[in-house]
């Protein structure tokens, strides 16, 4: 049995994979990317600051805001992103953020917005993520094998 808990959570990094797209089974779009967030730490023997562990998240989102996505996020942009983090038991397993927002670090990136531009809206998050229930054994819908990425964060 895998239990696993959701956390609305900022984070900040760089794209280190370009987003990867797939149709659900209810026609939605569902787009992925891969995020380091990178680790310093403060050693005070030496007192200087030094690179940590960095942590490797796969960013999802869905529907509009996947669309969104797909069209801005690249491989080495730098962003800061909130979403609902969802941690799995086991060693290894990599962190999910389901993305309620994304935008560039303005801190690495100048970034020029064109005011003509009118971007259809993109609906907020709800406060809480829809409930699922936590089975001990697959329904007959699962698959057996390996299980999609799309399907586990949303």
């Amino acid at each position: 049995m895998s239990l696993f808990t959701r956390t609305l959570v900022p984070v900040k990094g760089v794209v280190h994979s370009s987003p990867k797209t797939a149709r659900l089974p209810s026609g939605d779009l569902a787009v992925a990317f891969g995020l380091v967030c990178p680790h310093r730490e403060f050693n005070r023997e030496t007192r200087l600051w030094c690179d940590g562990e960095p942590l490797f998240m796969l960013c999802v989102a869905f529907g509009k805001r996947g669309q969104a996505v797909r069209s801005t996020v690249r491989e080495g942009l730098h962003v800061m992103a909130m979403g609902y983090l969802t941690l799995r038991d086991g060693e290894g397993e990599t962190p999910y953020l389901h993305l309620s927002s994304v935008g560039v670090d303005l801190e690495k990136h100048q970034l020029t917005v064109d005011e003509s531009a009118q971007l259809a809206a993109v609906p907020p998050m709800p406060d809480h993520p829809p409930h699922r229930p936590i089975t001990a054994e697959p329904s007959p819908k699962q698959p057996t094998g390996p299980t999609p990425w799309w399907s586990i964060a949303r």
